[in-house]
């Protein structure tokens, strides 16, 4: 009956994601799969008015991308229409109304963008390591200046997006703000910005990530495990041999379920139970195994 300081910490330990997709995937059309979910979609748009009423839904023709709840000022622009108005100024009201979309054209290469810089940057210990901008010193005189720049300045989705689908809007000069006191700090570039960054038509990650962030993890929790056994006479000759594999699943509970699913290893200033049992100090979580099977040969030689 009344609200528990570690009820979250509960209920995330109830929580199981199937089919989980793995940031560290360096698979281009894995990566489309994922970022084109919102193909085709039903986007809440409000009209010029903003009356009672005036919300609708109306479809993309392409890829949403919606970094608001309710779009404003009526639908968006498709990729070609986006491409032709853009190219003037950053005044063009097409920039700041309604929702951008993006082609398969644009999503192919915003994959592909996407897995060069994983490959830059990786493998991600956590989705933090994946979001974020790598801080540290930028050092003008190391011939890895531009790239160190790039991973200071934005994290591999956002350089992917910058490389990509914000190309027009960060391809001259005068979209750019920059700061006369830029000059004085330690990473001046960083106070460098485009004028339409907080306009629909300008991509963020948290555009992207909203969207796909609840299934995306650095890990899974299931693992196929192959094993190979063999008999041998006494001549030492090899008599019989097998292979197997099987599927194995990490669970939210303890080895020992004494110790509930939310009890913390060992972290200070916290309300919810630590670990007691020592089996779980050495152990953590238990597996189960969903599959298992005899294989041939032939399928590890493949």
């Amino acid at each position: 009956t009344e609200t528990k300081s570690d009820a979250h910490e509960i209920a995330s330990s109830m929580l199981m994601i199937e089919g989980a997709f793995n940031v560290n995937s360096t698979s281009v059309e894995a990566w489309k799969s994922m970022l084109a979910s919102l193909d085709g979609a039903f986007m809440p748009v409000a009209s010029d008015t903003n009356k009672p009423g005036s919300v609708v839904a109306k479809e993309a023709n392409e890829v949403a991308v919606n970094h608001l709840l309710t779009a404003f000022g009526g639908g968006s622009p498709d990729s070609a229409a986006f491409k032709k108005s853009v190219l003037t100024t950053a005044a063009d009201k097409a920039q700041w109304r309604g929702y951008r979309s993006l082609s398969h054209d644009e999503v192919d290469a915003l994959a592909k963008a996407l897995v060069v810089e994983i490959r830059k940057r990786g493998p991600f210990l956590s989705l933090a390591d994946f979001v974020n901008r790598r801080v540290g010193t930028v050092d003008k005189t190391l011939p890895t200046y531009d790239e160190d720049v790039n991973k200071a300045l934005r994290g591999p989705l956002q350089a992917a997006l910058d490389e990509t689908v914000n190309q027009t809007l960060l391809g001259s000069a005068d979209r750019k703000v920059a700061s006369a006191a830029a000059a004085g700090f330690a990473f001046p570039e960083a106070a460098t910005i485009s004028k339409t960054l907080i306009g629909p038509a300008h991509v963020k990650q948290a555009d992207i990530l909203t969207p796909i962030g609840p299934r995306l993890a650095v890990r899974s929790d299931s693992f196929r495990i192959r094993a190979y056994g063999e008999a041998r006479d006494k001549n030492n000759n090899i008599t019989a041999q097998a292979w197997c594999e099987a599927t194995v699943q990490r669970t939210p509970d303890y080895l020992d379920p004494a110790d509930p699913s939310h009890a913390a290893v060992n972290i200070t200033g916290r309300s919810i139970p630590y670990l007691e049992k020592p089996v779980n100090r050495s152990f953590g979580r238990r597996f189960i195994t969903t599959s298992f099977r005899w294989i041939n040969p032939a399928e590890i030689n493949s």
